[in-house]
This record gives C-alpha cells, sequence and structure tokens, in this order.
C-alpha cells in the first residue's frame, strides 16, 4: 500500500507530494496512515495553516471527534496532538470524485518504487488531475 500526501497552495497549485510505502492492507489504517504524514510533512515544511482532505468519511469524522473506530485511534490520536501545532487546521471530507489526484499519485509513485518526497519534475503532468482516474 502506498500513501500520498499532495500539498497544494491556496490556488490549487501542487506545490510538493512525499509517498510513502506502509508495510499494511487494511484501506482504513491507510487513509488514516495518510492524514498523519499529511501534519508531520506539513509541520517539517513551516506550513501555519492546513486544510486536510481525505475521502474517507470514517477517518474525517474519527479526527474530528464525531466518531471513533479502535483500529484508527493511534492515528487519530498523533493528528489531534499535532494538528494544534499550526495556526489553523481542519480536516475535511471531500468524495472521492474530488480527490483522484491524491490516489494517481499513490498508484503512479507504488508502481514505480518512488517513495519520500517526490521532485515533481519526475512525474507525469496528467496525473495531477483530480476530475478523473489515470
Amino acid at each position: 500500500m502506498c500513501a500520498a500526501v499532495v500539498a497544494r497552495d491556496h490556488v490549487g497549485k501542487v506545490i510538493w507530494v512525499v509517498t510513502s510505502k506502509l508495510d499494511f492492507s487494511n484501506a482504513l489504517c491507510g487513509e488514516a496512515m495518510a492524514c498523519c504524514l499529511a501534519l508531520q510533512e506539513a509541520k517539517a515544511r513551516g506550513v501555519k495553516f492546513l486544510i486536510l482532505e481525505s475521502d474517507s468519511r470514517v477517518v474525517i469524522n474519527a479526527l474530528n471527534g464525531q466518531d471513533s473506530r479502535w483500529e484508527i485511534d493511534n492515528y487519530v490520536s498523533f493528528c489531534k496532538i499535532t494538528s494544534p501545532l499550526f495556526s489553523g487546521c481542519t480536516f475535511e471530507f471531500v468524495s472521492r470524485q474530488c480527490n483522484f489526484m491524491a490516489h494517481n499519485v499513490a498508484k503512479w509513485a507504488f508502481s514505480h518504487q518512488r517513495f519520500g518526497l517526490v521532485p515533481l519534475s519526475s512525474m507525469p503532468e496528467t496525473i495531477f488531475c483530480n476530475d478523473r482516474e489515470v
């Protein structure tokens, strides 16, 4: 499994991508781990304000304190401890139809075995579309 974080600025321009190979197959845990990775990387890069989006309603509800799932409790705890370190941080659900970019990047990174901070110039521009799976 591969987690991908696609950071965009206030106008939607991709500014950096980080991926991580995960050694488990539980999709819910993968979604939660991707949120942890996003917070960790954003903090390391000095981001002040963060809108973290995920297409996992279960994970977003847990991060917002609206639900609890034991299998992601550790990831949720990490996010809740880390999020106050930002001047502003919100967790928002987006439909899968609005989140193709992250899935495209994860699929590309996994198939090309590219993990960590991935230079944008090494990635095909076509995967940065958010309206379809490529």
